[in-house]
């Protein structure tokens, strides 16, 4: 699988609301809103570990997500591919040994298809050092976990 990240996993297509409750127009949700909205409306307490924000609360400014492959979730030895989606710009980035590395990013503004890879236009090298810092805080326990020795360039 590598690299993908289908629209679907990142935008929630509907969700329907009580009336009373409209939801949140500030920041970007997941598909992890859609439990987390029902646990919320029921009132229901989640694991702390769950990561799903509910639709009536403002969401995040990016979202992370992440596979190893077809296979098993062997989080300890494969690699794991992250994604890293805001508003304007998608990162993907390749968890290899104890290396993250940089790979793609595409503006989601000028190029929505995911056409252009423009992670080499130093243009850009504080959009992924952004994403990078966002990954490293959302994913820290398992990057840890990992060992994580270095963040190479990607403009290498």
């Amino acid at each position: 699988f590598g690299f993908r990240t289908y629209y679907e996993h990142i935008s929630v297509p509907l969700i329907i609301t009580p009336v009373s409750r409209p939801p949140s127009t500030k920041g970007i949700h997941d598909s992890m809103s859609v439990g987390a909205s029902i646990l919320d409306e029921l009132a229901l307490d989640s694991h702390e570990s769950f990561k799903g924000i509910p639709i009536f609360a403002p969401g995040r400014s990016m979202i992370v997500t992440e596979n190893c492959g077809r296979g098993n979730a062997d989080i300890k030895r494969r690699d794991i591919y992250f994604t890293v989606t805001s508003v304007t710009h998608k990162a993907m980035f390749q968890l290899h040994g104890t290396s993250l590395q940089a790979k793609r990013l595409y503006s989601l503004e000028h190029d929505p298809r995911e056409l252009n890879n423009i992670i080499k236009d130093p243009a850009n090298q504080n959009v992924i050092a952004d994403m990078e810092s966002y990954l490293l805080k959302e994913r820290g326990v398992l990057l840890t976990q990992r060992a994580l020795t270095r963040v190479e360039d990607p403009s290498k």
